[in-house]
């Protein structure tokens, strides 16, 4: 492997980390740079990425539990700090 990317400091919400096509999306993210915080129902079902494909990026990833994304409010934690806040002239 060489040299890893500078982070750019953005942070990138993906949802079913654990699945394929998202693992493959979120180590394109963090191949460029950005923070990945991904979410599946059990953030042990990560390890295998953290461990493996991900282990170079450890201090860019961050799994979120989302043990029930039909219940209210599933994903508040998941989003917190992914957007920036609303200015009084965007809302």
């Amino acid at each position: 492997m060489g040299s890893l990317p500078h982070p750019n400091g953005k942070t990138v919400l993906v949802s079913g980390i654990n699945g394929y096509i998202a693992s493959v999306i979120g180590l394109d993210l963090l191949q460029k740079g950005y923070n990945v915080r991904g979410t599946a129902r059990k953030t042990s079902s990560t390890d295998p990425l953290v461990h493996d494909v991900y282990k170079h990026y450890a201090d860019r990833f961050e799994a979120v539990s989302v043990p029930d994304m039909a219940a209210a409010g599933a994903f508040d934690k998941a989003v917190k700090g992914i957007f920036p806040p609303l200015s009084p002239t965007t809302r």
